[in-house]
């Protein structure tokens, strides 16, 4: 059962040039790439509604007036009363880290935020995240897979109660990595460092654990998702979508 859901907001990290995939995606920013029918925004949008997610946050930065316009048409609220969709653009690239703490700033409302990338579509039940943070008394929880790392991923150590120790934000070795996915109270993302530009994992991660901040690891063995920030992962998208999310 999942726990005050209602005071949970959706952050989705959509602000990124997608560079990996010019040639493809030309002048669409990388949320707005059509897979299966619809731009994969879509899907992400659709799959945390069938968990109960209405309030939905959106980073956006490059070509953000496509997302917005997007969203705007797609979920005006006419026609889709029971969600809440709200777009802000950042200012400047700020990275992942600086664009939770500019959205959080912006967004008062909501006391945790359940970030997830734009690319990125992990079938999780991200239920038991939320009752992680509220009985284990944590700050935050991080989605971790267990698998062989690449440079693309960092690599995280935990206790045996599953508390973060260390995190490496690049790693070739077989391990828990970082699955992209955070579930983060407001206090810990107003207690990040100063600076408006951040990466989460290089710069807000390293800092916190060093502020003795509790993070604990939500790891899974095997779990369906895709990434579509390189052409090659794009090309497996819709096989994706058409079997796990369609059906």
């Amino acid at each position: 059962m999942i726990k005050q859901l209602d005071d949970i907001e959706i952050l989705i990290l959509a602000g990124g040039f997608g560079t990996r995939l010019k040639e493809v995606t030309k002048n669409i920013p990388k949320c707005l790439v059509e897979v299966s029918g619809k731009p994969f925004l879509y899907w992400l949008i659709e799959y945390f509604k069938k968990q109960g997610f209405l309030n939905i946050t959106i980073s956006t930065g490059y070509l953000s007036t496509q997302v917005i316009d997007y969203i705007h048409n797609e979920y005006n609220q006419t026609d889709n009363p029971e969600i809440n969709i709200t777009c802000i653009v950042e200012p400047e690239p700020l990275g992942t880290g600086g664009a939770i703490k500019y959205c959080a700033n912006n967004r008062k409302e909501p006391k945790k935020f359940l970030i997830a990338n734009g690319d990125t579509l992990l079938l999780s039940n991200y239920s038991v995240m939320l009752n992680m943070l509220i009985d284990n008394g944590s700050d935050g929880v991080i989605l971790g897979l267990n698998r062989r790392g690449s440079n693309k991923y960092g690599r995280m150590l935990v206790t045996s109660d599953n508390k973060l120790k260390s995190f490496d934000e690049k790693s070739s070795e077989t391990g828990l990595i970082n699955g992209g996915i955070y579930l983060l109270k407001r206090e810990l993302i107003e207690s990040f460092p100063d600076g408006n530009v951040l990466s989460f994992e290089k710069d807000v991660i390293p800092y916190l654990l060093g502020k003795n901040k509790n993070f604990y690891v939500h790891s899974l063995e095997q779990i369906p998702f895709i990434d579509i920030g390189t052409p090659s992962s794009l090309l497996r998208a819709d096989k994706f979508i058409e079997e796990n999310i369609r059906s």
